[in-house]
This record gives C-alpha cells, structure tokens and sequence, in this order.
C-alpha cells in the first residue's frame, strides 16, 4: 500500500499537532512541580487548640484521643496555601477498635462539614492491620482545605502515627485543569489516527462519517456504566415509582406480597443512601425471614399506567418472577428498554436533521443521563418529549393525520405523567392547527369552551390527587393557597421562585450530583464535562453561522417562534412547579420553596435544542458534509469514553463496599 500522499498533504499540520499535543502530555507528566506537593507528618497533635477537640479529650503524653458517650471530632485546618489529597493514620487500640473512623472535609465551594442527615463529604479509609497496630488512609476526590475526624462514642485509641499529603491549594485547580487537558491531548491525538485509519477500513470509515453512530456509542458506554454501577432504587424516588409501577402492570406477582415489589426492601435499597459512608451491600437472594426490613408505604398518587410505559412493555414479554434473581433481571431489563429507547431516539434525531452535538452533549450529562434510565415518571417525560419533538419535525415535512393524533396522544401523555407542569407541550400539536378557521365563531366559540371544561377537569383531578395521598395534605394545600392569594403571601412565593432559574440555568447543577441528591463527581470528571460541553457548543454555533451564511437571515427569524415557543414551555414549568411545591411539601407561609430539582427542566432544554432546529426544514445535515466537524465529534465521543470511565470511578468510589 503506497503512502496517502495527497492525504498527508491536507492534514499534516493536524498530524503534527496531534504529536506535539501527545508529546508534550508525555512530557507534562514527568516535570517536576506542576502542583507543589507537601506532605506533613504528626500534624502537630501536641499543639492542638481545644476549639479543635469536640467531644473528645486528648492525652498528649500518651497521645491518646478518648470519647465519652457521644461521638467526637478532631479537626485539623490545613496552613495556607496547603490542600489535602491524602491522610493516613496510624494506631494502636487500648481498647477496642473502633468498626470505622470517618473522615469528613472541607473545600472552597463547599466550605461546611456535612451535617447529620446526609453525608456527601464523608468518606470511608482503606483499612490495613498489622500485628499491632492499625492503618487507615482515605483518598479525597477533591482537595480540602480543612479535615475532621470522626470517633464514635465510648472509644479510646493511641495515634502513633499522621501523614498528610496534598497539593498546594493555589495550584490545585490547574494541576486538575492539566489533567483534563492531557485527556483531551490523547483524544485529539487518538481521533487523528482513527482518522488515518478510516481511510483504508470500511466499517471504521462509516462509523467515522456517521455522527449518529458515534452518539450512540458515546451514550450507549455512559448509560451501561450508569445502568450497572448506581444501585437499584439509589435514583430519585425510584423505590416509590417501582412499587407503583409493578402494582399496576404485574399481576399477582406485582402486588404488595410480592418478590417484585419488595425488591427495594430485599435489597436493603427501600430508602436513599444518604450517608455516603455507608456501602451499599444487596443481598442476593431470599435467606431467612425478610419481613424484619422496612418497607416504605408511600407510593406515587399523581399517575397511572401511562406514566411506566416501558415497565409495561417489558411486563408484556416477562414471564412470572418468583425469585429475588428474577426480580433483579426485571428490575435490571426495564433499565435497559429505557436507554435502548434513548439510542433509538438519538439516531431518529440525526436521521431527521434536528440532532446535534450539543444535544447529545447534554443528554449524556451525568444527571441528564440517569433520569433517562432509572424506573421514574422522568423517563416519560424526557423520552416522551423526545419522540414528540421527532413526531413534529416529520410533521413539518409531511402533514398527515395519523402522525398528528400521535404527536397529540405522545403528549398528552407527557402532561399526565406529572400534572400540570408540562402543559404547554400541547403547543406541538395545537402548531398544526387551521387557525384560518378559528376566525369563525362557528369554530372559536366550542373551542373556549372545550377550553374551559379541560381546565375545570384538570383543576378537580390535580386536587383529587392530592387529596387522596391520605396525609392531611390537601387540607394544608388550600390553606397555603389561601395565604399564596394574598399580597404578602404572593410576593413571599415569587421571591422564593426565583431561586429556582439560579440552579438550571448553571450547567453546573445538570453534572450532578447522582443518586439521591448526593454523589458528587470527581474535578477530573467536571473538567472534561466543560471540555466536551465547549466543544459540543462552539462546533453546532460554526455550523449556525454558516447555514446563516448560505441561506440569509431568512433562517433565524425561522426559528423565533421555536424559541418563543420553547421559553413558554420553560416558563410554564418552572412556576407551575413552583406552586406544586409551595402548596404540597412546604411549610405553611415558608420562605423557601422545596423540591425544585433541575431534573425537572429536562424536557424544556430537549425542546430548546431541538424545535428550533426542526423549523430550519434542513434537508441535508451540514454535520455530515465537513470533515473537520466529523473529527471534532470523534474527538468528543473519545473525551466521552473517558468521561464514562471517571464516572464509574465517582459511582464506585461512593457505593463499593
């Protein structure tokens, strides 16, 4: 085979950096002092201050730390310019050993210890016994400025030995930021190659040239490592969803005496791992009595069967589930069904021309991702407003009938998983509309009242649901909203509201945390998050600007009614969850309103990034006529591969034994 001259020719200052970027990461890792390192030994114990001793007492003779009935805190604050990476300490027990010594730590963003409740930023030691002594050491994900012990009640142990190690803290966040950028030097690098390679292997070629197929291996290796690494039921109120879900679709083997909807209690998962420290540890079949294990009685009130849509596909072709393993390929093949429904949206997507980097970008954020594969109503509404918007870009192109009944029948079912916050995404179908023939009263006047009568229907079944959770809450529900109709409790409400648009316009808050509002993801993993979210951005703008360029402005006035649209669905969410929440789970008068999560503002971004594409009626994707933007997306799906990686470390780091 004779060297691909002309090919080297157009791409060798590309090949050269790509070497040079390769090189120069070799190197980096080799100099000395691209973070200072220190490393402090003893720490100083005989000068502790006792506003550093809480509950506990200190014998520096002996350099013995001892608690009484209640736990106790040894607090060492780092000098300036010091942070902690690692600490390791080293004992001899007079009495008996302590089951685990916890370590808690501070850090810039995050300047508080972790309460009592839950535990984000406490973490468990490596433990290593000698004939005599004891070694813990814990490895921080993140650099802290300040560290605490934690020593359970009634304990008494002899230190003979302290070690902190870290980095200095005004170097930290570049030594992090160099790290994410030697990752992104081996996938410019790697993705150059691949590059090369595609020219000469035709299965290599066609997956290089198909952004839709480096989405879904991008997002297929996120969502498996999602799948498997976050336990069962660890999602947002994924137990509740499960049990309503398997009671509605399973018949006798759904039921509350059921293998299947005692699974969360079985596997010790009935509520949320809000103490970090301890591992999440399944049992893997039925031995002994279980009906010694909590099973949380509340369940979900505001949907039916609607709102499980692939439970109920997967209920159809299951057969009857007697055993705990059973129940787990149940639970484990509902999760699957989600992410293979999520992939098969993501190659509609770019087959239909509304798909885009960004949007992939956004949906294998970590949190994105993880609402899209747990056992949740959020899976409705995420993939429901996914296929909606596809429905509507092909009813753009080809009006039809049936597909409109579709797309209206998708979305009503958006609206009914979760009441009423997702109104106005019957915006799609009511698009379609002969608003010609509304000028008519024979047609204006039966449409206000249809109107009407939907509205005074939703109205009395939004209360019948909340009055029949069976916990006094639609009676404290209209006494919050009488207090919200008057003026002081209005603005108190709106005040209160508008905390909510500072959380899910930051991307920050869509990266995480996993879980039950408490895993959070590693600097490394953060870094490359911005690197692919920049990346995504800034090669779906170039591509704006030039379909600007070709076509005119005519283009983006195109999109203002999208985007109009879209901002009033986003509007829509927003207060009307707001008032959901003010009125069911906060306190009476409060001044803060809780449970607004950005989770629920998925399905206004999916919309944002993709009805306006769909009213640009592309009829070829620009994404697949430059070669520059084909090596950019393979550069991201690399960047991505790693990103799954970090993940599963942040997963396993937080629910390993």
């Amino acid at each position: 085979m004779s060297f691909p001259t002309q090919w080297f020719k157009r791409h060798s200052s590309l090949l050269l950096l790509g070497v040079f970027l390769l090189v120069q990461n070799v190197c980096w890792r080799h100099l000395p002092g691209v973070a200072s390192q220190w490393i402090r030994k003893d720490a100083k114990l005989l000068n502790l201050q006792p506003t550093q001793l809480q509950g506990v007492t200190w014998n520096s003779a002996s350099r013995t730390l001892q608690t009484k009935e209640k736990r106790g805190y040894v607090t060492w604050p780092m000098e300036s310019g010091e942070g902690v990476l690692h600490v390791q300490v080293r004992m001899v027990s007079t009495d008996s050993l302590p089951v685990l010594l916890l370590l808690q730590y501070i850090t810039t963003d995050m300047p508080y210890y972790d309460d009592d409740v839950v535990h984000s930023k406490t973490i468990r030691p490596v433990t290593e016994h000698d004939v005599k002594t004891t070694t813990m050491t814990w490895h921080l994900p993140r650099v802290a400025e300040s560290v605490r012990l934690q020593l359970p009640p009634a304990c008494q142990l002899q230190l003979t030995h302290i070690q902190f190690t870290g980095h200095s803290t005004t170097e930290s966040s570049w030594h992090n930021w160099r790290q994410a950028l030697g990752v992104l030097c081996l996938a410019v690098s790697f993705s150059l190659f691949i590059h090369w390679l595609s020219q000469y292997v035709n299965w290599l070629n066609a997956w290089y040239r198909s952004p839709a197929a480096i989405s879904i291996t991008w997002l297929a290796v996120q969502g498996l490592v999602m799948i498997w690494l976050l336990p069962p039921f660890q999602g947002p109120d994924e137990n509740r969803h499960w049990k309503t879900a398997v009671e509605l679709y399973r018949g006798q083997d759904g039921q509350a005496d059921s293998v299947l909807y005692r699974l969360p209690a079985l596997l010790h998962a009935e509520s949320p791992r809000l103490r970090s420290e301890i591992p999440y540890q399944p049992r893997s079949s039925l031995e002994g009595d279980d009906a010694q294990y909590w099973i949380e009685s509340v369940k979900v009130t505001y949907t039916r069967h609607w709102g499980y849509p692939t439970v109920g596909l997967v209920s159809i072709l299951f057969p009857p589930v007697r055993t705990v393993n059973e129940a787990l390929l149940f639970f484990y093949t509902c999760r699957l069904v989600n992410l293979a429904c999520l992939l098969c949206l993501v190659a509609y997507a770019w087959k239909w021309n509304v798909g885009s980097w960004t949007l992939v970008m956004f949906l294998s954020l970590p949190l994105v991702l993880q609402q899209c594969v747990i056992i949740s109503t959020d899976t409705m509404h995420n993939l429901g407003t996914f296929l909606a918007m596809l429905l509507f870009t092909q009813q753009l192109k080809h009006r039809s009938i049936k597909l409109w009944c579709f797309l209206f029948l998708v979305s009503c079912l958006v609206v009914a998983a979760k009441p009423p916050i997702y109104l106005l995404i019957l915006l799609l179908p009511v698009w379609f509309s002969p608003w010609h023939l509304l000028r008519r009263p024979l047609f204006w006047i039966p449409a206000v009242i249809i109107i009407v009568l939907l509205l005074s229907i939703g109205t009395w079944y939004l209360w019948h649901i909340v009055d029949g959770t069976g916990m006094q809450l639609g009676k404290e529900a209209r006494e919050q909203l009488q207090y919200v109709m008057t003026a002081p409790g209005l603005a108190q409400f709106c005040q209160a509201s508008m905390e909510y648009p500072r959380r899910f316009l930051d991307p920050v808050y869509w990266f995480g945390p996993l879980g039950w509002l408490d895993t959070n993801l590693s600097d490394l993993h953060s870094n490359l998050i911005w690197i692919s979210f920049w990346l995504a951005v800034g090669v779906d703008v170039g591509l704006l600007l030039y379909r600007t360029y070709r076509r005119g402005t005519a283009s983006m006035l195109a999109m203002l009614p999208a985007l109009v649209g879209s901002l009033l669905f986003g509007l829509m969410i927003w207060w009307s969850l707001a008032l959901v929440m003010y009125l069911t789970i906060s306190g009476y008068q409060s001044a803060g309103i809780v449970g607004m999560q950005v989770r629920y503002m998925v399905p206004f971004i999916l919309m944002l990034l993709m009805w306006p594409a769909a009213c640009l009626h592309e009829q070829k994707n620009p994404a697949q006529q430059f070669w520059l933007v084909q090596w950019l997306g393979c550069v991201m799906g690399i960047v991505a591969l790693i990103r799954a990686i970090t993940l599963a470390m942040d997963l396993l780091i937080r629910y390993s034994p």
